[in-house]
């Protein structure tokens, strides 16, 4: 009888682990999708004002001189 048991208790442990690698794998799945398509959906729909390209802020640099005073007026 006690080895019928362990047998069982072996069964049973072994689908346990099996089914916990499956639902943790499904759970994590499920929680990247959800949490990147939460931060994604609102990213899609104002892209456009970001990568429009109108504003900016970016200025170009002249060339430096060939003097020593240009270079200390680095900034």
């Amino acid at each position: 009888m006690k080895g019928i048991l362990l047998k069982i208790k072996e069964l049973w442990f072994k689908f346990a682990f099996l089914l916990g690698d499956f639902i943790s794998s499904v759970l994590l799945t499920l929680f990247y999708y959800l949490i990147f398509g939460i931060f994604a959906l609102p990213y899609r729909i104002i892209k456009n004002d970001f990568a429009s390209g109108e504003a900016t802020n970016w200025t170009a640099k002249g060339k430096w001189g060939d003097d020593l005073g240009s270079i200390k007026k680095e900034f």
